[in-house]
């Protein structure tokens, strides 16, 4: 079972962004870091939004560095982003 739905996402700045296209995800992380992550939109996911208004959140595959120094190596690493914050790559 496809734990997320394949339909197109929206952001902020109107684009409409298909299942499979290359995306910039970005990504906020421990002690406000700001991740910058390549990737593709798998899909969306339902959430629940404020007071219960349903909303949905994209759904990616990134390449992250998993690892440091010698031993650092890129894996590729499915993840939420509640804030929406997806952009196309044209």
């Amino acid at each position: 079972m496809n734990p997320y739905l394949d339909s197109p996402f929206t952001n902020d700045l109107g684009q409409v962004i298909q299942p499979g296209d290359r995306v910039i995800a970005i990504a906020s992380g421990y002690c406000h870091r700001t991740n910058v992550y390549e990737g593709v939109l798998l899909g969306v996911r339902r959430a629940a939004g404020y007071r219960g208004q349903e909303r949905f959140v994209p759904v990616c595959r990134v390449k992250r560095q998993h690892g440091w120094g010698t031993t650092a190596r890129m894996v590729e690493h499915q993840t939420t982003l509640p804030l929406g914050r997806v952009y196309a790559i044209k």
